[in-house]
């Protein structure tokens, strides 16, 4: 099993000086540019030009699993090092359940290794899942990670004692980390986003949330009382 440990003990700015890892994003902006031509053309210039060791992240299609079939046969000319799916097409962005059916078709019809990714939320939902597809053995922590930051610890049996004071000192690391590369502005714009995530794992009441969201300035964003009930 490869899980994350941690997004606690992960580097903030890690250097992948001999991986190119892409992330095929489900958001519309991206979605004009995208072809199953384009992500060949790709695929193949990243492969055949450079020393990288190449991974993929994708989805099922973009509107229908047809186009992730075509494009998973296509894929299989490729080294790879592995393929990231996750369960639902494109347009769904994250809304219904993932489909489970077409993912377990999905790897049945590659030889790439395949990690696992969407809606492990809690230990249990890993277990489901792990139980469901036992040749998966990687697994990838998105938006269960952001809402639990001790998700990977308590899928691996871990201590996950102190999580307020841990959880607080990783986020006034972030900060410090954000500051010198987004400025002010970008920091709190990206702590904003986070928060959406952190809210979950803080317990904080809704109108909480949107009054700190409402905060235009950093310092006194981050002077706010959580007020954290973990």
């Amino acid at each position: 099993m490869s899980v994350l440990t941690s997004i606690l003990d992960v580097p903030l700015l890690p250097s992948y000086g001999t991986r190119a890892d892409a992330d095929s994003c489900p958001i519309p902006t991206w979605w004009n540019k995208w072809s199953i031509t384009t992500s060949r053309t790709f695929a193949s210039a990243i492969t055949e030009q450079t020393p990288f060791q190449v991974s993929l992240k994708m989805r099922l299609g973009l509107h229908h699993p047809d186009e992730g079939r075509t494009l998973l046969q296509r894929l299989n000319n490729y080294p790879l090092d592995f393929l990231v799916i996750h369960p639902r097409l494109g347009d769904e962005l994250y809304e219904g359940k993932p489909h489970w059916d077409i993912f377990e078709e999905f790897c049945n019809m590659t030889h790439h290794k395949i990690v696992y990714s969407g809606d492990i939320f809690t230990k249990e939902d890993y277990l489901t899942l792990s139980k469901r597809f036992p040749k998966v053995d990687t697994w990838m922590l998105g938006r269960g990670m952001l809402q639990n930051p001790f998700l990977a610890e308590e899928i691996k049996g871990q201590d996950v004692s102190n999580k307020k004071e841990r959880f607080l000192a990783f986020y006034q690391d972030l900060t410090k980390e954000l500051l010198p590369i987004r400025g002010e502005q970008g920091t709190l714009a990206n702590l904003k986003e986070l928060w959406h995530y952190f809210a979950v794992f803080m317990q904080m009441p809704d109108e909480n949330l949107q009054q700190l969201l409402r905060i235009c300035d950093l310092k006194e964003f981050l002077t706010y009382d959580l007020k954290p009930e973990t």
